[in-house]
């Protein structure tokens, strides 16, 4: 499931996404997959921050290419993330999935703040 967490200087001292590393299974996780090489993989989890990002998850197959993300290895204390961090990750969901509504899309980020 995905939550906010930590603080961060670049988003007003708010929480940014991560991944809950439980994992249930049970919880949909909405998000956008990048087809992207090994190397790029690498140079995006370090330029995010290994200290931030630090736990890899293999995610299974799509066509026989490896799914992966990154996330944290414990769960960050929660926090709110700020407006415009939030519009980002709104337009992202918008983007990937044209066919929910604005109130579908609010709805399910308004279930990560408050899990």
């Amino acid at each position: 499931m995905l939550y906010f967490g930590n603080k961060s200087g670049s988003w007003e001292g708010g929480g940014v996404a991560f991944l809950d590393h439980r994992m249930d299974e049970s919880i949909v996780t909405l998000g956008r997959r990048f087809l992207i090489t090994e190397e790029q993989f690498r140079e995006i989890n370090l330029q995010e921050g290994p200290g931030w990002y630090n736990h890899i998850i293999d995610l299974g197959l799509v066509d026989g290419v490896p799914v992966k993300t990154f996330t944290h290895s414990t769960n960050f204390h929660e926090n709110l993330p700020c407006g415009n961090y939030l519009k980002v990750v709104e337009e992202g969901l918008k983007e990937t999935y044209p066919e929910l509504s604005e109130s579908e899309i609010a709805s399910y980020l308004d279930t990560c703040i408050k899990a």
